[in-house]
């Protein structure tokens, strides 16, 4: 890294430090949920890898749109993965991870899209402004996340997070996560408002087989999580239009495999969804 691009990074890295000293007494304990991973889903459209229990269920599901699509060229599409997951006081199951590995006939197209030049340990405490200002023409993607989290004779604490999907270098996919503007509830009474704090910045695979990082707070009993995460862009390369999702529809269905890791084991299912062939 050059003398610029060091000395950017160090002031990310104050900037982010003062935040997060603001909040450190209320916040911290919040901040270990936000990895919680499920899905409310498309059921609609789409079939979910699910787990149902007494007293854990989690729901995860892949979909595309549109879903009319040509037959030998690709079109462009967005991909959708939703979840949602609920553990009670008594389980013993909870999440370790999960995993999504796109149908053969979507396929990833990064010709001329640029990528984030920023290390991850750069951006797991970059504020969100700077990495928006670095790095706004390699997002690919969105996201968002809340967690519930009931303990007994306690008030609901909650959590929300925000993610932003980058293109890294060598084709990989790279997820920042932030917490928004919020207010944070401290044990003797006292609230405070803190702004936008960096939360972590992951490595989670390729465009075609994505692996996220392990949900730490589905392991609190409980804990209620949802997310929806958005890929998709398009751009103009040399005058032509390019898409980082294309797809087509040669078999009728399209199938993105879902993985939930568990504490007791995985669980993985195809998450079909038909799709009709256009000329």
């Amino acid at each position: 890294m050059g003398a610029i691009e060091d000395q950017k990074a160090k002031e990310a890295e104050r900037k982010a430090q003062q935040e997060a000293e603001r909040a450190v007494i209320g916040y911290v304990g919040r901040a270990a949920l936000v990895l919680v991973v499920g899905v409310l889903g498309f059921a609609a459209v789409a079939q979910a890898a699910t787990v149902s229990k007494s007293d854990f269920s989690a729901r995860v599901t892949a979909a595309v749109k549109p879903t009319k699509l040509p037959q030998a060229r690709g079109a462009p599409v967005t991909l959708s993965i939703a979840g949602s997951s609920s553990r009670s006081e008594a389980a013993t199951t909870f999440f370790r991870s999960y995993a999504v590995r796109l149908d053969r006939q979507l396929t990833i197209d990064t010709e001329g899209l640029p990528a984030c030049s920023l290390p991850i340990k750069v951006l797991e405490r970059a504020m969100p402004d700077y990495v928006r200002d670095e790095c706004s023409r390699t997002v690919i993607g969105t996201g968002k996340l809340a967690v519930t989290l009931e303990l007994p004779e306690q008030p609901p604490n909650f959590a929300r997070s925000r993610m932003l999907f980058l293109n890294g270098r060598g084709g990989k996919v790279v997820m920042y996560r932030y917490f928004p503007r919020h207010k944070v509830h401290f044990e003797n009474g006292e609230v405070e408002e803190v702004g936008d704090i960096p939360g972590g910045a992951f490595a989670i695979g390729s465009g075609r087989s994505l692996a996220f990082p392990s949900p730490e707070a589905s392991q609190f009993p409980g804990s209620k999580s949802s997310f929806e995460f958005r890929f998709g862009r398009t751009w103009r390369y040399r005058g032509k239009r390019h898409s980082y999702l294309n797809a087509v529809c040669r078999t009728g269905t399209l199938r993105n495999r879902v993985t939930l890791g568990l504490s007791d084991g995985t669980v993985s299912n195809v998450s079909a969804q038909r799709c009709t062939k256009r000329s």
